[in-house]
């Protein structure tokens, strides 16, 4: 997944040109009249992806 603002993200952190961005989280509130918010994806159980010991 490509960033949407990778300059954005290239200056917060001080990254050179010659570095690329290949991956962002977003963490925030959401906007609660977004139509954005009423899509949904499938999501895989935890426990196919982590073991707990």
């Amino acid at each position: 997944m490509t960033p949407i603002f990778p300059e954005v993200i290239r200056f917060e952190l001080s990254l050179s040109s010659t570095k690329k961005v290949v991956c962002s989280l977003s963490l925030g509130y959401p906007k609660a009249d977004s139509n954005l918010n009423l899509f949904l994806t499938p999501r895989e159980p935890i426990s196919d992806m982590v073991k707990f010991y």
